[in-house]
């Protein structure tokens, strides 16, 4: 059998009552004084109308696959592409670049001609 100890003296902060800011709003609230529990359906709206966008782009890419079977490649070369020229431009603006991401910097040209080679074959 336990006993209860009684009553505790403890200060509010100790409870969880946490004290109002100097601007008069609670810590729990937010800026516009609402709690965020309406942000819930928000949140999930927000995530139903990704997830449609998520699969009609889902659906795009697939018809553009079944269009061009070079389409994947395609776009990998692409984002090769622009990944070389990030480390370009952070090149150009004197930042200190590993020895491997100067090799693949000397590959962009091989990167063009295979991209170029493959859009020119569709």
């Amino acid at each position: 059998m336990s006993r209860n100890p009684g009553p505790r003296s403890r200060s509010n902060t100790t409870r969880g009552v946490r004290p109002e800011p100097q601007g008069g709003v609670p810590l729990h609230l937010g800026a516009n004084g609402h709690n965020g529990h309406n942000g819930q359906q928000q949140q999930q709206q927000q995530h139903q109308n990704a997830s449609n966008g998520a699969a009609a782009a889902a659906a795009a890419a697939a018809a553009e696959a079944a269009q061009n079977p070079n389409a994947k490649k395609i776009r990998s070369l692409q984002k090769k592409i622009r990944a070389i020229e990030d480390l370009e431009m952070r090149l150009a603006r004197s930042e200190k670049l590993e020895d491997t991401q100067m090799k693949k910097i000397a590959t962009k040209q091989a990167v063009l001609a295979e991209l170029s080679s493959l859009e020119t074959s569709q």
